[in-house]
């Protein structure tokens, strides 16, 4: 299942597996030259062993018809993204209220809510109850601002249901990948991507098209350069002005 306006025809190949994931995954991580490494080395190891168990949570919540909402870059309490990304909000704590309140309204109690990174700037008390207690899974996929400068985890892991570096799945005939850095599309060697699960017997065939939620672009957007292999999907508040229902 794709967001509304991205469904693309299903495209024959290999479905989207853990190694290929995490090929794609490492592939954002090294593209991204403004982040510290020891930042994109925790982003890489914080929750790695949980992201399948944690990726069929979400297939089965899909499966059962539930809603699977998905934001990003919400950064809660940072004045600087008022001017950044053009928000119409008055000040920090009326964008942190109207934030709150826009979660409090979409997201059920028995939806699950995938945040892909950049949750906010300093601890607030009230975001984190909200989080604890909004959904029936809150799922964080980490970004970079969830890590202070030396790579350690900025949140108290009782407000998330679960803590991953990236989500994968395929679905409806669709392969899906969360991550918040954007797998870049240059580079995308089928041959190489395939090569890391030995589950592809025959890696001639390619890898079906992989639809890339991501964040940390806030209003910009990837260019499409290889739609036959890879769309994005920016699911970051600043792009939507509001958060996708998968």
């Amino acid at each position: 299942m794709t967001a509304a306006g991205t469904r693309q025809p299903v495209s024959v190949g290999h479905p989207l597996r853990l190694g290929s994931a995490t090929h794609l995954f490492v592939m954002g991580l090294a593209a991204e030259a403004r982040v510290k490494p020891v930042v994109l080395d925790a982003m890489h190891r914080m929750g790695l062993h949980d992201v399948e168990a944690t990726s069929q949570r979400v297939m089965e919540a899909l499966a059962e018809g539930r809603r699977v909402w998905m934001t990003s870059d919400l950064h809660f309490g940072h004045a600087n993204i008022l001017t950044y990304a053009a928000r119409h909000h008055r000040d920090v704590a009326q964008m942190n209220a109207d934030l709150l309140a826009m979660l409090r309204k979409q997201v059920g109690p028995d939806d699950l809510l995938v945040i892909a990174g950049d949750l906010m700037f300093g601890e607030d008390p009230a975001v984190l109850d909200t989080l604890a207690t909004l959904a029936a899974w809150v799922i964080l996929v980490v970004g970079n601002h969830d890590f202070d400068k030396s790579g350690h985890f900025r949140w108290p892991w009782r407000c998330f249901s679960a803590v991953v570096p990236f989500l994968y799945w395929h679905w409806a005939g669709q392969n899906c990948l969360v991550t918040h850095l954007p797998v870049p599309a240059e580079g995308l060697d089928v041959k190489d991507v395939l090569s890391t699960d030995p589950r592809f017997s025959n890696p001639s065939q390619g890898l079906a098209q992989v639809v890339n939620y991501h964040g940390h672009l806030h209003l910009q957007t990837v260019p499409v350069e290889r739609p036959e292999r890879i769309v994005h999907v920016n699911v970051g508040y600043d792009h939507l002005r509001g958060m996708l229902c998968l």
